[in-house]
């Protein structure tokens, strides 16, 4: 998984399976183009527009701020440092669109 440069789009779908955190499909690796610490928190140079369509994942924020997110929710991420957990007995799927942008990361 590689994340678009500067004024490229991705658009795919995301699969969190069962009692995961920190990343997608555990055999796809961490995706390329983000900084990731060990806990799974990360934060890439893009606008994420994510919409779930099947099952449920948690969105947690620097803050220490937890969301639940189920079919039809939507976020929009511009470079905010989070992570994701599924700690549900089904895999989430969700839509992405990810826009490649600059960002000062002083």
């Amino acid at each position: 998984i590689t994340f678009p440069a500067a004024g490229g789009t991705k658009f795919g779908i995301v699969i969190f399976p069962p009692h995961s955190a920190g990343k997608s499909v555990p055999e796809q690796g961490q995706a390329i183009g983000a900084d990731y610490r060990d806990d799974g928190m990360h934060m890439s140079d893009t606008i994420d527009y994510d919409v779930v369509i099947q099952g449920k994942v948690d969105i947690v924020l620097d803050s220490g701020e937890l969301r639940t997110l189920s079919p039809g929710s939507m976020v929009v991420m511009a470079g905010a440092n989070h992570s994701w957990r599924n700690d549900y007995d089904e895999p989430c799927l969700m839509a992405t669109i990810v826009v490649g942008t600059p960002r000062d990361r002083d």
